[in-house]
């Protein structure tokens, strides 16, 4: 239960920032990646449910491919290796300082972009001169999921202290304790 309201929050998060991104600023190619953050959070928060939370960022993934207009399972796959990576990673975090979550959120927004990077040309979506503008988006699109991340963890942790069966459990998801 806990996955899926992850998935819509995620999914809502997706719809409702790109469409006041898009309005507000007006930048299509540098915006922020909230895929990625849902991703990572899932991965990072999965424990033995791995499956599940893989399965969750690839629908969130192709819920992105859909929005963006991108080739159908790029942002997919990408979702997925990240939420395996959060799950890989993840031994005891401390997400609950807004410095360090937005630093966790822009080296996770680098590494989500990256991954579409590379699967775009290795399929065949690119050359050299793409690359070096994808890296400057890429650098920009990471500075601002970095902003947006801590609030995105601070929804995403109170939700998993409204769905906390112990008091103990609770309390680790609001302070930000992470255990793997």
């Amino acid at each position: 239960m806990g996955v899926f309201i992850h998935l819509i929050l995620g999914a809502v998060t997706m719809v409702a920032l790109g469409a006041a991104w898009t309005t507000t600023i007006g930048m299509t190619d540098i915006a922020p990646v909230p895929v990625a953050v849902v991703a990572f959070y899932l991965g990072v928060t999965s424990r033995d449910r791995l499956a599940r939370a893989v399965l969750a960022a690839l629908a969130l993934g192709y819920i992105a491919d859909v929005l963006a207009g991108s080739p159908k399972g790029l942002c997919a796959l990408s979702a997925g290796l990240l939420c395996v990576v959060g799950h890989i990673v993840s031994g005891r975090y401390v997400l609950g300082k807004a410095l360090i979550t937005a630093i966790a959120s822009w080296l996770v927004a680098l590494l989500y972009l990256l991954f579409a990077l590379a699967i775009g040309h290795l399929v065949g979506l690119g050359d050299a001169y793409q690359l070096t503008l994808n890296m400057w988006v890429l650098l920009f699109s990471g500075l601002v999921t970095a902003v947006i991340g801590p609030i995105q963890f601070f929804i995403h942790r109170r939700i998993d202290a409204r769905l906390a069966r112990t008091v103990r459990e609770r309390d680790a998801a609001l302070e930000g304790i992470v255990a793997g």
